[in-house]
């Protein structure tokens, strides 16, 4: 019988479950987007909670009837946005209290870790080469953030002042007349654009500043100075060059050059292709990695995968950490 380490990720927008085995091999994942209304740019805290806690158990049910025999020996959830201390968001409620009932059932062992935590665990699935101490980027619908990585854990040097890119992208998408979220329908209408750097780029130490952009595109697009296409290849051009601008500034900071890129925004082609270009031409000491695209959105690989660390760990220095010990959310 294998067995099985089960991670679930609850985020703004999307149900996630994952089953790794101990070597970690994924042998099973589902995934249940949340619904947002139409033309609406978001969702309630309180609405996604209901979502999750009525999505959860078809999530689990699709993710568990793919696999035979197994032995559940460990479960694994996000129960912060961020692996700091007065990091909370309701949502993340949801999937930890789940995973640990699931876990007192099978009288095994319950670990918490952050959803950032898990989108670099996913995002390291498959990358070769990544040394212990890194730069950081995680780029979503809720997060604009670049951190140095080591093995003494995450040290934040810089994120968004207001908005994050993937807000920038939804909030005109959602103008534009597109579905939430906006990105993968901007990036179709900005592909084969040429941007002429309209917008500015605006990042201070490591931080960065996306509402201005947001208030001149609108601008743009109520005034018809502006096609939506011209807007979008604008808005990818701008989140570009803001990344470099702070990969530069961390780069000088910690003296450190390979970057690894996550997030769902990173997920976009066109990001990346823009991004190596850019950092080749100001940057050319920094290295990029990307996980796979398929990972760069919310799901539960890397909360899995974190757990069967956690819980190899655990085994190797006999501390188990049994549900009916001890395990708080």
């Amino acid at each position: 019988m294998t067995q099985v380490i089960l991670g679930i990720d609850t985020s703004c927008y999307q149900t996630s479950c994952a089953v790794v085995d101990l070597d970690g091999h994924l042998l099973s994942e589902a995934r249940n987007m949340l619904t947002v209304p139409e033309n609406e740019r978001g969702l309630r805290q309180s609405e996604a909670v209901f979502q999750h806690i009525k999505q959860l158990p078809e999530v689990l049910e699709a993710c568990f009837t793919k696999l035979k025999q197994y032995k559940i020996v460990a479960v694994c959830a996000s129960n912060q946005p961020v692996p700091q201390p007065g990091s909370y968001m309701p949502v993340f409620v949801a999937g930890a209290s789940f995973g640990r009932a699931i876990a007192q059932t099978h009288q095994t062992s319950f670990y918490a870790t952050s959803h950032q935590e898990g989108h670099f665990a996913a995002a390291g699935k498959g990358i070769k080469g990544l040394p212990d101490k890194y730069l950081a980027i995680h780029l979503s619908g809720g997060t604009t953030e670049i951190l140095r990585v080591s093995t003494q854990g995450y040290l934040s040097l810089g994120k968004t002042l207001d908005i994050s890119a993937g807000q920038l992208l939804d909030r005109l998408g959602v103008r534009m007349g597109f579905d939430f979220p906006a990105g993968a329908s901007l990036e179709a209408l900005a592909e084969g654009k040429k941007a002429t750097g309209r917008y500015p780029a605006i990042v201070k130490n490591c931080s960065v500043s996306y509402s201005g952009v947001e208030t001149e595109a609108i601008k743009d697009l109520e005034s018809n100075t502006l096609s939506q296409a011209e807007i979008a290849a604008e808005l990818f051009d701008v989140i570009t060059r803001s990344l470099v601008k702070m990969i530069d500034e961390a780069s000088k900071q910690t003296k450190v050059y390979d970057v690894l890129v996550t997030g769902g925004v990173a997920s976009s082609r066109l990001l990346r292709k823009s991004l190596d270009v850019r950092l080749l031409k100001r940057v050319n000491r920094v290295k990029s990695s990307y996980g796979p695209p398929a990972y760069a959105g919310d799901n539960a690989v890397g909360v899995a995968l974190i757990g069967r660390t956690k819980y190899i760990l655990d085994k190797e220095t006999n501390h188990g950490n049994r549900v009916k010990r001890k395990g708080t959310i």
